[in-house]
């Protein structure tokens, strides 16, 4: 088993993975392909995972001074870096060119000229979730049925299939796999750990 990475690490890989996600994928989809990702869900996905490597929660935390590893590598990097959120910024700058190339572009709603410009982007965004037909333009990584945002994260889920019965909430049920990758807590791999 190999032993935990640090989450800085585990960003920078995750970021190798979008970055050649983007290299592969087309830029955009039509309607009947919905659901499969695209270069600009790739590299939203990517600005995400480095607006979140630059927040607090883990740049600089030291409320995870004791995460570490059993050989005292540190998980969580205790000096505040205000180079990721430069990073972040630059992953975020890319993917709202890429998208605006490929004609992504904002829901907006028809303007109102009764509504003050706050009260009409309020509106735009409310509608962005409520409108029952989308603004296609506007998605990046969408599935194509009206179930809800919920589903995407549902069906990208692993579920154990009995007959036509699936599993309960997939969501929060790992696979075995994963959870055998983890050691006991006497450090030690499940299969060998008395």
């Amino acid at each position: 088993y190999p032993a935990r990475a640090s989450y800085d690490e585990c960003v920078d890989y995750i970021c190798e993975c979008y970055d050649k996600a983007i290299e592969l994928l087309p830029a955009t989809i039509i309607d009947a392909e919905w659901g499969l990702p695209t270069a600009v869900a790739a590299a939203a996905y990517k600005a995400r995972v480095l607006m979140w490597a630059a927040s607090p929660l883990v740049n600089g935390n030291t409320d995870y001074a004791d995460f570490k590893n059993k050989d005292g590598k540190q998980l969580i990097n205790q000096t505040y870096d205000p180079k990721k959120w430069e990073r972040a910024m630059q992953a975020s700058d890319f993917a709202i060119r890429l998208a605006e190339g490929a004609g992504y572009k904002l829901y907006t709603t028809k303007a109102n000229p009764e509504l003050t410009p706050f009260e009409q982007a309020a509106e735009d965004y409310r509608c962005t979730f409520t409108e029952k037909d989308w603004n296609g333009e506007e998605f990046l990584f969408a599935k194509g049925d009206d179930d809800g945002m919920w589903a995407l994260n549902y069906y990208s889920h692993p579920r154990a299939v009995q007959g036509n019965q699936k599993s309960w909430c997939g969501t929060v049920v790992p696979t075995l796999e994963s959870v055998e990758m983890y050691y006991s807590k006497n450090g030690l791999p499940m299969d060998v750990d008395p």
